[in-house]
């Protein structure tokens, strides 16, 4: 499965609403076809998305910064937008509601300033795999444990874990996928079985997750009706929060759209994104 294709299956479902970065217009998701994604617009209309023209998103916006959306029902032929490239392959205007779709899978970040840009998130145009056979190889790539050997080793016995609950995650999955992969965007590596997550490792944490808890863990553990069955907060992490507490250290909120809200102690790293706070 192609890259954008993979990762809006991955982050949006059929029937999820949206709304768009400039004007707030809502829309929703109809359907994750074959050969396209299927917008509802605001009129009502479905608009299919073809997945060839999301695909070609990547190369686009590649190597160039921030570029603006454009007018949303201004005739563009001009390839300096990203209107103009998304008028190149659907006969309407998409362009915001093809961001935000972006946006929502981690393919692409919005600035909401006027005029409205989009440039491609990090890790979007890595040319390197993205799914991988090990976990060992996916914490790598992903760097966020380099250096720290007894972090990898707990990521290691949280697999062996659920392992021991669920078996081996099949390699391919159904979806074609090899089971561990960096999250578009370099969020967090995640390991899924049939397409479902069932460990996210972040830099500050790592949680077990399920939509069906009951398939996943032992009977014995009251978590019937969690989404997160299990956590481990890093020492370093914990640590550093109780010191920021005890010595009265300003906070300040991450601009990652994974932290939206959570106040976190400046000069340290975003528990989700591992920016540094400012």
């Amino acid at each position: 499965m192609a890259t954008v294709e993979a990762a809006i299956r991955r982050s949006v479902h059929e029937g999820q609403t949206l709304r768009t970065p400039a004007e707030g217009a809502t829309f929703m998701v109809g359907e994750l076809r074959s050969d396209a994604v299927v917008l509802i617009l605001g009129n009502g209309h479905d608009t299919p998305i073809p997945w060839s023209s999301l695909e070609g998103v990547l190369p686009f916006l590649a190597g160039k910064g921030w570029v603006p959306i454009g007018m949303v029902f201004a005739p563009s032929d001009e390839m300096s937008t990203f209107d103009g490239y998304m008028k190149s392959h659907v006969n309407r205007a998409t362009a915001n509601y093809v961001a935000r779709l972006l946006e929502e899978a981690n393919v692409v970040e919005i600035d909401r300033g006027r005029p409205a840009r989009v440039r491609l998130a990090r890790f979007a145009s890595d040319t390197g795999p993205r799914t991988f056979d090990t976990l060992e190889a996916a914490l790598s790539a992903w760097g966020k444990y380099n250096g720290s050997p007894y972090k990898v080793q707990v990521a290691l016995d949280a697999l062996r874990r659920l392992v021991e609950v669920k078996g081996t995650p099949p390699n391919p999955d159904s979806n074609g996928d090899k089971p561990f992969y960096i999250v578009d965007g370099g969020q967090y590596v995640a390991a899924r079985w049939n397409g479902s997550i069932g460990l996210s490792f972040q830099a500050g944490f790592i949680t077990g997750r399920s939509q069906l808890t009951s398939e996943w863990v032992p009977s014995s553990e009251d978590v019937k009706n969690a989404k997160d069955w299990w956590r481990y907060d890093f020492p370093d992490h914990v640590r550093f929060g109780k010191e920021s507490e005890s010595t009265g250290t300003r906070t300040a909120r991450c601009t990652c759209s994974h932290s939206i809200g959570i106040l976190q102690p400046i000069g340290s790293n975003c528990t989700y994104c591992d920016e540094v706070i400012t």
